[in-house]
């Protein structure tokens, strides 16, 4: 009977242990930025009524190239979670340091943003948001 209780024990644990993975997640809706280039992460430029009233989610760099599925992606993220998350799905908003509208093929590696993204995120890697929009807060060399 011991034995019986052990595996049922067991096998509860381990389903809530693979559980605990899966799903979306809501870090995202309200996460402020923070780390080492959370200067880079501002709240949306006052009077501006299509960028959120709130911080960013998230900063870092427009990467490029095929290490993750996006042809635009985010690296040096301020929190790891947003690591290689493709910076256009969703059609973001895209607006330069000074608030004027851009197209995102204007955007280049190496490009400072601060990033918004709408609702929770597809478990995956890299993850996957909504993005609303990016706000390019330092260019390119």
């Amino acid at each position: 009977m011991d034995s019986l209780r052990a595996g049922v024990v067991g096998v509860v644990l381990l389903v809530v242990i693979a559980g605990t993975g899966c799903g979306d997640d809501d870090r995202g809706a309200s996460s402020p930025a923070t780390g080492p280039v959370a200067s880079v992460a501002p709240t949306s430029p006052a009077g501006d009524v299509d960028l959120p009233d709130r911080e960013a989610d998230v900063a870092g760099l427009v990467g490029t190239g095929d290490q993750y599925p996006a042809p635009l992606h985010l690296v040096e993220p301020t929190d790891d979670y947003y690591l290689g998350m493709g910076l256009l799905r969703g059609d973001p908003i895209v607006r330069g340091a000074d608030g004027t509208p851009m197209s995102p093929s204007e955007l280049e590696e190496g490009d400072e943003v601060a990033v918004w993204i709408d609702g929770g995120c597809a478990e995956s890697f890299p993850v996957q948001c909504d993005v609303v929009a990016l706000v390019v807060t330092r260019q390119s060399a």
